[in-house]
């Protein structure tokens, strides 16, 4: 009788709750995740010089291939979390603004100026500009800017 849980709230049943509440967000992070780091290769292998490069190991995605890793992501992300294909649109939608404009931020040769222009302060210039970029695609979203900044 010691290990018996009459209330039937053991470890285990919380656990399994919350896997229940928390199981497709856990698995839309993981597929996100393995096709961020995945798609890169492949589209620039596969896919041409249009979406990037492989040489000696490193990847480098053209801005035209960024923009396609987000939707991917956004697309398997969006379809997860909703279950329909109108979910897995939108989903690759902002995925696809999100990734372009991140490149465009971290690629493009008016920022490079910018960081080059803050010397050692170069990293904070970037990370507010990235910061700005995400509030504001938050609250086009419907959320807040200030959790998008964050």
């Amino acid at each position: 009788m010691v290990f018996t849980d009459p209330s039937g709230y053991s470890w285990l049943s919380r656990l399994w709750k919350n896997v229940k509440k928390y199981g497709r967000t856990i698995v839309a992070i993981v597929v996100a995740v393995v096709i961020a780091i995945y798609a890169p290769y492949l589209l620039a292998q596969y896919g041409g010089v249009a979406f990037g490069t492989t040489v000696a190991g490193t990847t480098t995605l053209t801005f035209v291939g960024t923009v396609a890793v987000g939707a991917l992501a956004g697309f398997a992300s969006g379809a997860i979390m909703t279950g329909t294909l109108s979910g897995a649109l939108k989903g690759a939608a902002w995925g696809a603004v999100s990734a372009g404009v991140a490149f465009g931020i971290g690629h493009s040769s008016a920022f490079s100026s910018l960081y080059k222009a803050a010397g050692r302060g170069a990293s904070l210039v970037r990370a507010t500009a990235h910061g700005l970029s995400r509030g504001i695609i938050s609250m086009a979203q419907g959320g807040t800017f200030k959790a998008g900044f964050a």
